[in-house]
């Protein structure tokens, strides 16, 4: 695979990460993934590429700025000709630092993740703010974590002044990515439930075969990986937000046996319920 890191950064707290990359050749991430603390923009500098948030499949073409909020599911890949530019920025409250009361609500991002579709003036913008980061990054002069803060902020307060300009579910979509969107969001709905890859197959129409293979190519997941994320996430809210004991919240999101939610949550959140338990309240 030709693929060129052009920059990479990353702060000693990890509270920012920083990257240029140009890719050549096709490129599908392997995995859906979420970032717990991290949120993302994204700025595509040439190329084309399908972004997967949550439950909605999004084209996101040259000069888009797609965002992600902290702790959504999300993947990239190929649309159209293989090989992009981007620009891509990860970072924390923490590194933010803003006060309250000091201005709008910049996040989390107030309109939700998405892709903007911005004007070429707004573009320029865009990439003159983070080429500047990126240039105080490499170069490290006197205060610039506190001029990358700035920048940042900066972009912050745009993204939330362009939110009428996200993409719709409906704009650039193909019908097949319309398609998957719409099994993606009855999951998400319906997650509690019995659901089978058979009765998916036959409530919108499409192979079980076809279905598996383009759910994953488009999403980044299997079918039934999803149905347990979507189990997972709702899990973990209910142990931080309630009281429940775990056999009630492994009931409350489909599964009878507590052995098997014990084994699933560890699967996708990578510790058990009780430590999840433990450590969300450990850093309130």
């Amino acid at each position: 695979m030709q693929e060129y890191r052009l920059f990479q950064y990353n702060n000693e707290g990890r509270t920012l990460h920083f990257s240029h990359l140009l890719r050549k050749s096709p490129y599908d991430q392997k995995k859906s993934h979420v970032h717990e603390k991290h949120y993302e923009i994204y700025f595509l500098l040439s190329g084309e590429r399908n972004y997967f948030i949550q439950d909605r499949v999004l084209a996101a073409q040259k000069g888009d700025l797609v965002i992600v909020n902290k702790n959504e599911l999300h993947h990239t890949a190929d649309r159209g000709e293989p090989g992009h530019e981007r620009l891509l920025i990860n970072f924390t409250d923490e590194f933010i630092r803003l006060q309250e009361g000091e201005g709008p609500a910049l996040l989390p991002f107030p309109n939700g993740s998405g892709v903007l579709k911005l004007s070429w003036d707004d573009q320029a913008v865009v990439k003159t703010l983070m080429f500047k980061m990126m240039e105080e990054l490499k170069t490290e002069p006197v205060g610039y974590s506190l001029f990358v803060r700035s920048l940042l902020t900066e972009l912050l307060l745009l993204i939330c002044r362009w939110g009428d300009r996200k993409e719709s579910d409906s704009d650039s979509r193909k019908p097949l990515h319309e398609k998957i969107s719409q099994i993606a969001r009855h999951i998400m709905k319906h997650y509690k439930e019995e659901l089978s890859i058979a009765a998916l197959s036959e409530q919108f129409f499409i192979s079980p075969y076809y279905l598996c293979r383009m759910f994953k190519l488009l999403t980044g997941v299997g079918i039934v990986e999803y149905i347990q994320i979507a189990r997972v996430k709702e899990a973990q809210r209910l142990l931080v937000e309630t009281e429940e004991k775990i056999i009630a919240i492994a009931e409350a999101v489909g599964y009878d046996n507590l052995g098997h939610f014990n084994r699933i949550f560890k699967k996708i959140a990578f510790i058990s319920p009780l430590q999840y338990r433990k450590k969300m309240r450990a850093n309130k």
